[in-house]
């Protein structure tokens, strides 16, 4: 018995003393990778079985786990398309060891131009100074290679801005050239395209016009090498004539001053490729004339009536006219230095149909006309039915408008848009009660009774 328990321990003892102590080797703990990724390989060796974990997507490890013995792990690392480097870890476990690598990648190395969005500019004749909004994670340089342009002032890292001047172009040709952005030790490159047009021109033969009140017309005589278009800054010139082939000769007309003050204009040739242009100034003298100045021609009442006032400018006395037989209207005169105010009130329209007035405003041979009109009194109609498909009836009046009702929560405007009849479909059969509240009214035109219930009219 003694024996065989002797036996026994002795047997547990020598497999103790032939298990090895754990081990794990990767054969470096960090892995380096360029900008544009790619694949790299480590030698792993371990005496118990392993594993890998990571967690960035960026990167991807086959195989991701093996047996006992010496392994080849290979690490593959996709194109950094970020201008920031970036890195992770990958873990080794194996029998309660923990082996780490890194996995470091570089940004991705660029220089970003910008001229208002481009780096193809365009510059006119006569020259500019260009502001290049740059944006780089190196360090680079600038290469023109022209000398019409050159750098007037430069930063080197991270967000900067360039300023290249481009001299005038005294030829008659465009010109082109390339200035290069660069950096030696990457190599990394951006350009910027500049294209300079020829040396255009608009030559005015005088860039000074003046009119007298009465208006009339002028010339302008201008020599130009370019398309170009004629705009006028004011509504009182217009152009009257249109120009020949090299030589041009324009003719302007110029509306009467109705304003005592004296006012001014441009008349503006510009060049349609470059928008470079040649202006002139034309003055017209102020108004010494006679005149009632009204804001506007027509003014309109809701049927409830209200008064408004109305600001009207003269440089005389004059006489403020309400029809005789217009007794809803009244007109109440406010007379300042060259202003005065006019104050109307209107009672309420207690019928349905749109009525009228003209005041006149009046100086000897002078007069002007105010038009005001005043709504009709809405009146209210109903019709109760059980149809579907309801046909509206069909409203006639002078200026006949209102609100519909249609007994299910919705409503419409009258008259609707376009020409086509008015119908409405309800979502649900039954008795339905559509109320219209409607002024301009004369008559009322229903197509059938049936399916009508009741009409309910005015009083």
């Amino acid at each position: 018995m003694k024996k065989r328990i002797l036996f026994t321990v002795l047997s547990m003892l020598a497999v103790l003393a032939c298990k090895k102590e754990p081990m794990l080797d990767a054969g470096t703990d960090r892995l380096d990778f360029g900008p544009e990724g790619g694949s790299m390989s480590f030698t792993l060796t371990a005496n118990n079985p392993w594993t890998i974990s990571e967690s960035a997507g960026w990167f991807s490890v086959s195989p991701e786990s093996g047996e006992a013995g010496t392994a080849t792990v290979t690490v593959t690392v996709v194109t950094n398309i970020y201008t920031d480097d970036r890195s992770s870890n990958i873990d080794i476990h194996s029998e309660g060891l923990l082996s780490s690598i890194s996995i470091c990648q570089e940004s991705k190395k660029e220089i970003n131009l910008s001229v208002g969005g481009s780096t193809v500019v365009t510059v006119p004749g006569g020259g500019e100074t260009l502001k290049v909004d740059v944006t780089s994670n190196v360090d680079y340089t600038v290469s023109t290679p022209d000398p019409w342009v050159r750098t007037v002032s430069s930063k080197g890292l991270t967000s900067s801005v360039v300023y290249l001047e481009v001299a005038a172009n005294d030829t008659y040709s465009s010109r082109e050239t390339t200035v290069s952005f660069a950096d030696s030790k990457t190599g990394t490159t951006s350009k910027l395209m500049i294209t300079q047009e020829q040396n255009n021109g608009i030559i005015l033969g005088s860039s000074t016009c003046e009119v007298g009140e009465d208006g009339g017309q002028f010339e302008v005589d201008l020599k130009a090498n370019v398309t170009y278009s004629v705009e006028c800054s004011a509504s009182w010139i217009t152009e009257s004539s249109s120009k020949s082939l090299r030589d041009y000769h324009h003719t302007f007309s110029v509306a009467a001053n109705d304003s005592w003050d004296e006012r001014s204009a441009y008349v503006t040739f510009i060049d349609i490729k470059t928008n470079t242009y040649a202006r002139m100034t034309v003055v017209q003298e102020a108004c010494s004339r006679k005149v009632i100045l009204l804001p506007y021609s027509d003014t309109t009442f809701a049927y409830q009536g209200g008064s408004a006032a109305i600001q009207i400018q003269s440089n005389m006395d004059y006489e403020c006219r309400v029809p005789e037989d217009c007794a809803w209207l009244k007109a109440v005169v406010t007379k300042g230095l060259d202003e005065s105010s006019v104050t109307l009130s209107c009672e309420k329209n207690q019928s349905s149909l749109m009525r009228m007035a003209q005041i006149e405003f009046v100086s000897g041979d002078v007069k002007e006309v105010l038009t005001v009109y005043q709504s009709g009194c809405p009146l209210t109609f109903e019709f109760t039915h059980t149809i579907t498909y309801f046909p509206f009836p069909t409203f006639m009046g002078t200026s006949v408008s209102g609100k519909i009702l249609w007994g299910d929560g919705n409503t419409a405007s009258y008259p609707p848009s376009g020409t086509s009849r008015l119908k409405y479909m309800y979502s649900t059969p039954g008795e339905h009660t559509v109320t219209v509240e409607m002024s301009g009214v004369e008559t009322v035109a229903l197509d059938s009774l049936s399916g009508i219930i009741s009409i309910t009219l005015p009083h």
